[in-house]
């Protein structure tokens, strides 16, 4: 090891060298799970760009935002590259015949839940159901609610009033009795369900704040000159007003996914996530729950992981709100 430097470079060298069976798997596996790794493989290096990027032009403390984005491209990568790290599989019973719980061990670095199931498998598979989830709902939300709150600020009379009192109603009731009340309907919830529910509830803040912002443009000069020049209203929202709205959006957008992390871990907890043996980290804590004080880790390590995304997002989304900040 004289010889080797301990760069991502090498870390990647002997990650292949070490797992070169599990990555023949995941290269003859599923095209879902390969084109997952492509886009993170692509995402994650743009990402890190823009981020610093931004801090360097506008003079942020980066120190913090750079150790999150580390930590979110450890978490993103795991869960994109959850068969190829993952030393079991996730649903495995070790020890089927005594299905005992196994403490921390070189074996099992994390130990095993009270099925006797590999629990680093589980937490690495969790983290892209959580992740996905969170990603996917948050994306759905705001490409929702932006949409409609611009056409209400931009339209006015009685399309802006429609979608103003519909989201009114909507706000009335508490989202998570909301949750679950619609979640109960279904026996089995796969991933795509919850995403659909969780996206389909949270985009009402997200267009009034759209149209708020869309109110405070749409009698500048750009636009009134926009408009005399016979633009339809289609082109002045997505080419002159988008542009302008889309700094907040991308804050909220950021501290939402931090929120929506929460809230499928509290749904999975309460058994309306989705459905087992799909581990997520949320169902994880719930299968430990009776084994608290006898294995406190098969609580405690997602219950860290959920707490560590959550800060990571939240410092994001506060640096990214320092950063597009004009004052």
């Amino acid at each position: 090891m004289k010889y080797f430097h301990w760069t991502p470079a090498g870390w990647a060298l002997l990650l292949v060298i070490a797992r070169w069976q599990k990555i023949a798997e995941f290269l003859a596996g599923p095209l879902e799970n390969k084109m997952l790794a492509l886009v993170v493989l692509i995402l994650i290096p743009v990402g890190i760009i823009i981020a610093l990027k931004v801090t360097a032009i506008r003079k942020v403390e980066s120190r913090r935002l750079q150790l999150a984005i580390t930590t979110l491209m450890v978490l993103v990568g795991a869960a994109a590259f959850a068969p190829i790290l993952a030393p079991y599989d996730p649903t495995h019973i070790i020890d089927l015949a005594n299905a005992q719980t196994l403490a921390p061990s070189f074996a099992h670095p994390l130990g095993t839940d009270e099925f006797s199931r590999d629990l680093l498998s589980r937490m690495i598979y969790g983290a892209r159901i959580s992740l996905s989830i969170a990603l996917l709902a948050i994306t759905l939300s705001i490409t929702l609610g932006t949409t409609l709150g611009m056409v209400a600020g931009l339209t006015g009379g009685v399309t802006d009033s429609a979608i103003m009192r519909s989201i009114d109603a909507a706000l009335a009731i508490p989202r998570i009795v909301l949750l679950v009340v619609v979640l109960a309907l279904w026996d089995r919830r796969d991933m795509m369900t919850i995403v659909l529910v969780l996206g389909l509830t949270g985009w009402f803040e997200t267009a009034r704040l759209a149209r708020a912002e869309v109110l405070s443009l749409r009698d500048r000069n750009f636009v009134v000159a926009a408009r005399a020049s016979g633009v339809s209203n289609v082109k002045i929202l997505w080419r002159h007003l988008l542009p302008n709205i889309a700094a907040p959006l991308v804050v909220t957008a950021t501290l939402g996914v931090g929120q929506l992390i929460l809230v499928e871990a509290g749904l999975s907890y309460l058994g309306l996530g989705v459905s087992v043996p799909t581990a997520s980290w949320g169902s994880i804590i719930r299968d430990g729950r009776e084994l608290l004080f006898q294995a406190p880790w098969i609580v405690t390590i997602p219950g860290f992981a959920i707490a560590t995304t959550v800060m990571v997002f939240s410092t994001i989304g506060e640096s990214v709100r320092e950063a597009l900040n004009p004052r």
